[in-house]
């Protein structure tokens, strides 16, 4: 199971490549090539940190452990759209 530290890292890491989205976007000229490169590279890391912290957020359910679970799985669904 992925650790604490590795989802933060992941967490940074997917911000950064927001940020880099948004500067493609922003761009004067849109540059179509970094901003297929920018969009894959964020699906591809978005994707197995949400499967990884779905298994975390499980994984504490069965184990007991009090958190907003619910909440925290809607939260998901909501930003994946």
């Amino acid at each position: 199971m992925a650790s604490f530290h590795k989802l933060k890292k992941e967490h940074q890491d997917i911000e950064i490549e927001i940020a880099e989205l948004e500067a493609v976007l922003e761009a004067e000229e849109l540059n179509f090539p970094n901003l297929i490169h920018s969009f894959n590279r964020l699906r591809q890391l978005w994707n197995k940190h949400e499967a990884k912290e779905n298994k975390l957020f499980e994984k504490l359910k069965g184990d007991g452990v009090d958190l907003p679970f619910e909440h925290l799985f809607f939260d998901h669904r909501e930003l994946r759209g």
